[in-house]
């Protein structure tokens, strides 16, 4: 059974630097050629104003108008071993990558699945972009998507999702899968239910903080681990 992107990237933060290295060169080869590909195009910021003034508002020192924002062709990503995902930030190169199509393939035989648009996947993949540019780069991998999923939830709301909404079709996929690597037994009908439920509950409890009046949570427990040049939704 293939690893899910999820369980690839957190196998890399075990790797030593040389490997991490050239598993940084591969990844970095992938990209150019994602960017390079025909039918790859830059994303034009003026057709997403919504999500430009959302995140200016709620982070007024950042500059999101230099990011690298592209739009690419599903199956070619696919073909490049990018499977399931609704799209990815680089690093290094400050690089957003979303595919055309508007539904997230479901991550195993049990329907887990996502339904984002693009707007949806550029204000989560902003967010990392964010957290880099606030000293948050070298969190763990739970704190960081905690931090892009509830700092998205306004937005969201905005589009007139209700909480189940959000939970089920935007944070689910990932919340399944960290649940899921946790009981570290076989995947099973059981296994999988027991997950899900896990992840919906972790799902309310992320609307909860986020919803408060605390603005721009940045959760002081700084589990710190290396960072990674990818994050992907």
């Amino acid at each position: 059974m293939k690893m899910t992107n999820f369980e690839k990237y957190t196998k890399m933060r075990n790797l030593s630097n040389s490997e991490y290295k050239r598993s940084c060169e591969k990844l970095k080869s992938k990209l150019d050629k994602i960017i390079k590909h025909k039918l790859t195009e830059k994303l034009d910021n003026k057709n997403y104003e919504a999500v430009f003034a959302y995140l200016e508002k709620k982070f007024p020192n950042i500059n999101l108008r230099s990011v690298n924002i592209y739009l690419c062709d599903s199956e070619f990503l696919e073909s490049l071993g990018f499977l399931g995902i609704g799209g990815f930030y680089e690093r290094i190169n400050s690089t957003i990558i979303i595919p055309r199509k508007e539904t997230q393939s479901k991550i195993n035989e049990f329907e887990i699945c996502a339904k984002l648009s693009i707007d949806e996947v550029l204000v989560h993949e902003l967010l990392h972009y964010i957290s880099d540019n606030i000293g948050r780069n070298n969190y763990s991998i739970e704190l960081e998507e905690e931090f892009a999923y509830g700092n998205s939830l306004d937005y969201l709301k905005s589009k007139g999702y209700t909480n189940d909404e959000i939970i089920i079709n935007n944070y689910l996929p990932f919340l399944y899968m960290s649940e899921l690597l946790k009981l570290k037994v076989k995947n099973t009908k059981k296994i999988n239910e027991k997950a899900k439920s896990n992840a919906i509950s972790r799902g309310k409890e992320l609307i909860s903080v986020y919803s408060s009046e605390k603005p721009n949570n940045n959760n002081d427990n700084k589990d710190v681990e290396s960072f990674l040049i990818f994050d992907f939704i």
